[in-house]
């Protein structure tokens, strides 16, 4: 569900682009086609603030066992110390 914050992002760019070109070229499709795309971006945006929502109620999201947490810790710290190994041959 998080992957699509990234992705709509990138996007925004992309329709800015869409108004420039409408303001260079002077062609009325270029503004046509970029406020279609801001309002299904602005739709997009909207879903998914309403699934993260969604998710934090559910407790799918920042909701982990101790056990979990532990064995992540753990190998988190492990991958670290390798890294620092590594770094210093």
């Amino acid at each position: 569900m998080f992957s699509g914050f990234p992705t709509d992002f990138n996007l925004v760019g992309w329709i800015a682009m869409l108004r420039e070109f409408g303001d260079i070229f002077d062609l009325t499709g270029f503004y046509i086609l970029h406020l279609i795309m801001a309002i299904v971006m602005c739709v997009t945006w909207a879903v998914l603030f309403v699934l993260t929502v969604m998710a934090f109620y559910k407790g799918y999201i920042f909701k982990s066992m101790s056990e979990d947490v532990i064995k992540d810790s753990a190998l988190f710290k492990h991958d670290l110390e390798k890294e620092r190994q590594q770094s210093h041959v």
